[in-house]
């Protein structure tokens, strides 16, 4: 992924804490639902990604990420418009806007 209004891809993370041996398997569960659900999200397939999100909400309940990509998922699915699938977080003084990661042009021509 990359922040927009920066030239090279930044990642982003969420930080959760360490996974322990004694952290329940619920929660290790949500953690990959999480990120498959991303991945279902990033490939516009918005049924299985909600259900997913919606998996992740009955453990994490108060997991902001989660509660946010929920409800993009059910934007889309009431035919929201198709751009800007990413949300946006706006700051005092600037707005950020996670993006799917995007090939860059070819260095002989304009973007495609």
């Amino acid at each position: 992924m990359s922040i927009s209004g920066f030239r090279e891809p930044v990642r982003v993370w969420q930080i959760l804490g360490p996974v322990k041996e004694d952290t329940p398997a619920e929660h290790r569960k949500a953690l990959d639902d999480f990120a498959r659900a991303i991945e279902l999200f990033d490939k516009r397939e918005f049924p299985p990604a909600l259900e997913l999100f919606q998996a992740v909400r009955e453990v994490l309940p108060d997991d902001q990420p989660t509660l946010i990509y929920v409800e993009l998922c059910r934007q889309r699915l009431r035919g929201a418009p198709d751009q800007d699938l990413r949300p946006q977080y706006k700051k005092p003084d600037e707005t950020l806007r996670i993006v799917p990661q995007q090939k860059p042009p070819p260095a002989d021509g304009p973007p495609a």
